[in-house]
């Protein structure tokens, strides 16, 4: 689990947050080591003690996107005006301009997603991912889905950094990005994604919209399934996101 050190904070900072549903922190040093290299370069921390809550994405992404109790997960969707939310809907209702897109099918790619978060934008990616022809690699044509999710992210960022260094100076934004590329039992997929997130971090970095940003990439839980989850360091790393 890693964060962008921002010193200082503001005190309603942006917030990018990607998550790759599910990969470990080893097998993400073993087959991304170019964007951990990059994560180096740019001065992430490293939560050394994240770790998963449950077996599969449900709980661990509702305890990361609410931090309330898993007995009350099931009513966080269904009273927006009470005080548990989900974080997009508390940031949305905070004045934010929130995204929330997966390069797989948001309508029923997991418990997460079916919920349909109530957020800006992310919805028109439903017809994009959603369609029966779809199968592994995740491609779209000649493109990676990863890459055009990575694209559609950074039209989102770069739009609103210009309204709000033009014209809006109160604007804050909030992106979450899920990538389900790792989502299978060969252990290799992963590697499609290094390459553009690697280069996603540098364009931002260089552009300036981290500057007031808190940007977190992280995981859900490690592979729960594949040749080496039978193993002791297997089962281990499951609950190593």
């Amino acid at each position: 689990h890693l964060s962008k050190n921002v010193n200082p904070i503001p005190s309603k900072p942006n917030l990018l947050l990607l998550l790759l549903d599910p990969i470990s922190r080893a097998h993400f040093t073993r087959t991304m080591q170019k964007t951990a290299s990059v994560l180096d370069e740019l001065n992430f921390t490293k939560f050394e003690r994240y770790t998963a809550v449950g077996p599969n994405s449900g709980p661990n992404q509702a305890a990361l996107y609410s931090g309330i109790p898993l007995e009350k997960r099931s009513e966080l969707h269904k009273d927006l005006d009470g005080e548990d939310k989900w974080l997009w809907d508390r940031l949305r209702q905070a004045g934010y301009i929130t995204l929330k897109g997966e390069d797989s099918c948001i309508e029923n790619s997991n418990m997460m997603q079916s919920l349909v978060p109530n957020t800006t934008h992310g919805k028109a990616l439903e017809g994009l991912f959603c369609f029966d022809d779809f199968s592994r690699p995740n491609c779209i044509g000649p493109d990676l889905a990863s890459s055009l999710l990575l694209r559609y992210g950074s039209q989102f960022i770069s739009t609103y950094e210009h309204r709000r260094k033009n014209s809006n100076t109160d604007l804050h934004w909030a992106s979450f990005l899920h990538f389900v590329d790792p989502h299978e039992d060969t252990m290799i997929l992963s590697t499609s994604l290094y390459e553009g997130l690697s280069r996603f971090f540098n364009e931002m970095e260089n552009m300036g919209y981290f500057q007031n940003t808190i940007v977190i990439l992280s995981s859900d839980h490690g592979l729960h399934y594949g040749p080496n989850f039978s193993t002791r360091q297997g089962r281990r790393e499951a609950t190593e996101p």
